[in-house]
Order: C-alpha cells, then structure tokens, then sequence
C-alpha cells in the first residue's frame, strides 16, 4: 500500500482520476532504501516509481545509490517531480540519458500538480563513477 503523505490531497485525488480504489492493493514490506541498497555490493539498475515520493526516496538513498548504483530510472509524476529528480541527481554528478517530462495539462482550477498530469514521465539517469 502506498505510504500515505499527511495532509496532501494529491494521494487520495491520484486514486479517485485514475479510477482505482484501496480495495485493489494489498499491504506489502517496506523499509528504508538504505537498507536494500546495502542488500547487494552492485545493482545494474534500480527503478524507483512510488507515485510522488521518488525525490524524497532518491535523496535518502543518493549515497548508496552513487556508491553501488550503474543505472537509476525513476518515474515522475508532476512536473514539480521532474524538476526536483533533475535538481539532484545532476548536481551528484550523474548523467541523463533519456528523459520522458510529465505531460500535464495546466488547470487554474487544479488544487494540486498531480492532478494536472496527463501522463507520467521517466527519467534515465548514468552513474559515471560505475
């Protein structure tokens, strides 16, 4: 189940535009990023699509991911997303490879960027140190 933002609008309103409800997910483990990266001496590739939390999640794991990490791509949700998984994962010195932005359609109603988005984007991100 997907970890739930206090406050935000942006998780219960991402479930009711997609059509999909609570009863279609089940609950699963979670931990720490740090503590799966740590599960292996190298990963080839880790993808990371957790419906707006990748930045957050990225940050927390960047030294490991830099330490262990070939490959990162990382799906994005807002155009917001974009900017902040760009943000850091250049200033660590990373290369993007292949980028697909959000595509969102801009509503002066909206309550929140994710509910202007259309369709999710991609990130491919090189680690030049691996």
């Amino acid at each position: 189940m997907r970890p739930a933002r206090q406050g935000s609008e942006a998780d219960t309103s991402y479930l009711e535009n997609s059509g999909a409800s609570a009863e279609h997910y089940r609950n699963i483990e979670v931990l720490p990023i740090a503590e799966l990266l740590q599960r292996e001496e190298h990963w080839e590739l880790v993808h990371i699509d957790i419906q707006g939390w990748e930045a957050a999640v990225c940050q927390a794991g960047l030294p490991l991911l830099t330490e262990r990490t070939k490959y990162v791509v990382v799906g994005t949700h807002s155009r917001k997303l974009d900017g902040d998984v760009l943000q850091l994962f250049w200033k660590a010195g990373w290369v993007l490879e292949n980028e697909k932005p959000t595509r969102f359609h801009f509503s002066a109603d909206g309550r929140e960027l994710e509910n202007m988005t259309e369709v999710d984007g991609a990130q491919v991100w090189m680690n030049p140190t691996l």
